[in-house]
């Protein structure tokens, strides 16, 4: 699963991660036996069957995995690694809270964000009453600012985040 890495490179989804290369990059992975890559149109259902033909990355796929780097964004992807959970002096659940944050900004899926965060136990506003972060996340993700700024959809009436595809 996530095999599209959160669609898009940053927050305002001006920069696409490239969805093919993505996906061969993680089947080209000797561990990876599987891949549940996720579509809601015909588009995006032929794009991913087209890896199939061709695992091989080329070197222009290649390229655009390592744009983002290379401009500096670290992605939407949170790699649920946990690290960061022994950090939190809240005990924040991190790693729910990043994929949330993902949900939200490289799917536009409030509804699977909301359930998700439904079964997080926050409190107060997640963060906020921490004068600063002491949580040095591992993919160099600013864990504070983008745990305050989901946390937010705690507080939107059902009706408005209910998938309706």
């Amino acid at each position: 699963m996530k095999t599209q890495a959160g669609v898009y490179w940053d927050k305002e989804r001006q920069k696409p991660i490239n969805m093919k290369a993505a996906l061969k990059w993680a089947l080209g992975n000797e561990n990876v036996h599987t891949a549940i890559p996720g579509f809601t149109t015909f588009d995006q259902l032929e794009l991913d069957l087209s890896v199939m033909g061709d695992l091989a990355l080329t070197v222009d796929e290649r390229k655009d995995l390592e744009q983002g780097e290379d401009m500096g964004y670290r992605g939407l992807f949170c790699d649920q690694c946990s690290v960061c959970m022994a950090q939190c002096g809240r005990g924040v659940d991190i790693p729910t809270m990043l994929r949330s944050y993902m949900y939200v900004y490289g799917y536009r899926n409030l509804a699977a964000a909301r359930e998700a965060l439904d079964g997080v136990e926050l409190g107060r506003l997640a963060c906020e009453s921490c004068d600063r972060c002491t949580v040095n996340c591992t993919m160099g993700f600013d864990v504070r600012g983008r745990v305050r700024d989901v946390a937010r959809i705690r507080h939107v009436p059902e009706e408005f985040v209910v998938d309706h595809r």
